[in-house]
Formats: C-alpha cells, sequence, structure tokens
C-alpha cells in the first residue's frame, strides 16, 4: 500500500486495470494477493488521497453464468458461487471478491464504477487469447467446443471506458460485452482467418466430468502450470453468454468490431511482432 500511495495524490479519477488472468489451480494464491488484496490497496490509497471517481475494469467472469444459451446474465444476475468454488474456478472468485471491495468502497462514499469486459481479443495481446490463435495456427487444437463464450474487442472496451470518463459517469455496474458466440463458431473463425483446417467435430457434452476430474488430477501431480486447465474443460462445456443492454442504453455504447475483423486485425498485429 505505501508504495503506491503518493501516485494517487493529486489524483481526480483511478483506473484500476491491474489484474492476473490465469486458470490454474497453482494461480490461486497469486489471484487472491493481486486481483483482491491489490483492488483493496488501490481503493485505499485512492480513499487516502481524495479521488473524485474510482474505475475498476473487472471481468463478466466476476458475474458468474447462466449456462443457458437463450438466457445472457446481465449486471444483476445472481449466481451461486459455490458452484465456481466446487470447480476451483479461482479467475472468476477472485474477480468477484475484488468487486466486493469496490462496492463496500463505493458504500463508504467513493464514487465509484465497475465494467465487466468479455473475453477479450484483439491487438495487442501475446498471451491469453494469442495462444489460442497459435494452437488453431498450428493445428492443435482437433476438436471443437460444446460451449459458448461472449467475445469483445480489446478496443471496444477501451473505447467504453473512454466514454465512461468523458460522460462524467460516477456509479454503476456496465457490461462491456460484445458478441455470444459458440466455441466452435470462435474456433472456426479463427481457423479460416489463419488458413487452418477447423475441426472435423464437437465434444459430445456427457465428456464434461471425466475431462474436468482428468485435468484436475494432472494439474494436481504437475508442479509446472499445465497449457489446458481443470478449469478450462469445464468452462468449455458452459454457456458464458452476457447482454450488454445496459450500456447500449445509458452510455450510447456498443461493439463496433465484428469478431472476423478483430482476429483479422489480431493476426496482423502479431504477425508484425513475429508472434503468430
Amino acid at each position: 500500500l505505501a508504495s503506491i500511495q503518493d501516485a494517487f495524490q493529486g489524483v481526480d479519477v483511478v483506473v484500476n486495470l491491474a489484474s492476473v488472468v490465469s486458470p490454474s489451480l497453482r494461480s490461486r494464491d497469486r489471484l487472491e494477493e493481486v486481483n483482491v488484496v491489490g483492488t483493496r490497496n488501490v481503493l485505499a490509497a485512492a480513499e487516502a488521497a481524495g479521488v473524485d471517481r474510482f474505475v475498476q475494469v473487472s471481468s463478466a467472469a466476476a458475474l458468474g453464468y447462466t449456462d443457458d444459451p437463450l438466457t445472457p446474465a446481465d449486471e444483476s444476475f445472481k449466481f451461486d458461487w459455490s458452484i465456481a468454488r466446487a470447480k476451483n474456478k479461482f479467475y472468476m472468485l477472485s474477480k468477484y471478491r475484488a468487486d466486493v471491495e469496490v462496492e463496500a468502497s463505493r458504500r463508504n462514499g467513493l464514487a465509484s464504477v465497475i465494467v465487466y469486459p468479455g473475453l477479450m481479443f484483439g491487438p495487442g495481446d501475446h498471451h491469453n487469447t494469442a495462444k489460442l490463435i497459435r494452437s488453431i495456427k498450428a493445428g492443435k487444437v482437433v476438436a471443437s467446443l460444446p460451449g459458448g463464450n461472449n467475445v469483445v474487442d480489446v478496443r471496444d472496451v477501451g473505447r467504453g471506458i473512454v466514454t465512461i470518463l468523458q460522460q462524467g459517469v460516477r456509479e454503476g455496474n456496465y457490461l462491456l460485452s460484445g458478441w455470444n458466440l459458440t466455441f466452435d463458431h470462435i474456433i472456426r473463425t479463427i481457423a479460416a482467418e489463419v488458413g487452418a483446417r477447423p475441426p472435423r467435430m464437437i465434444l459430445p457434452a456427457g465428456l464434461r466430468p471425466l475431462l474436468y476430474w482428468t485435468f484436475w488430477l494432472a494439474e494436481s501431480l504437475n508442479r509446472r502450470e499445465l497449457d489446458l486447465s481443470a478449469s478450462d474443460t469445464d468452462s468449455a462445456f458452459r454457456f458464458r453468454y452476457f447482454d450488454n443492454s445496459k450500456a447500449k442504453r445509458t452510455l450510447g455504447w456498443e461493439p463496433a468490431y465484428t469478431f472476423e475483423r478483430t482476429i483479422a486485425d489480431a493476426l496482423v498485429w502479431m504477425e508484425s511482432g513475429g508472434i503468430a
């Protein structure tokens, strides 16, 4: 806390983007340290410095999921967090608990906004979604997945945050989510862009328990992080769809980039940096 206090002096608005993104069982302590305790420290420094507004860049994961493709979650959705605890979804839990800290600070008088991006793709990512693009290009993804997720261009998320700052929004929670797509659609779109053959089959939904516990055991026995986690395998069979109507209605924001355009631009950026 002491290391960041001076940086907050004379500041009007704080935007907290700091976060660890990892589904690994081995990241549990670091997720707690950075995402939860780190947010608590940033809030304390902001309050002590008399900051006027605070914007927390959370994640749609912090809202949970309905697991129903016909009923996307919105900002008011109440998730049963015992489900996440049972499946060792420590990233989701850490983002949720960080937002609890923000909401507590809000009740104590700090004007704050929480934004929930969907799964971000686009130029600039060399780790998370870039790894998926490289895997599909290399032909390592041999089967599509039966679930779905919400994807959004990182540039749309950035524009949403700027919109909140420019409009002087002081309170509220907003989903900056993009397109609700099946994993099969996501994988096929990426495969078409990178010139790879798409998978010929979708994994049967009944494989979820077997794959989850297989990867849980593999993670538990390995000292290093695996490329695929037990949490990942569980999520592959879920529908994590979200409704961004509130942001459209109250902020005048909506995603400008199609998923196809996002992947095309991400690939150009990756190729220019030699990481494709």
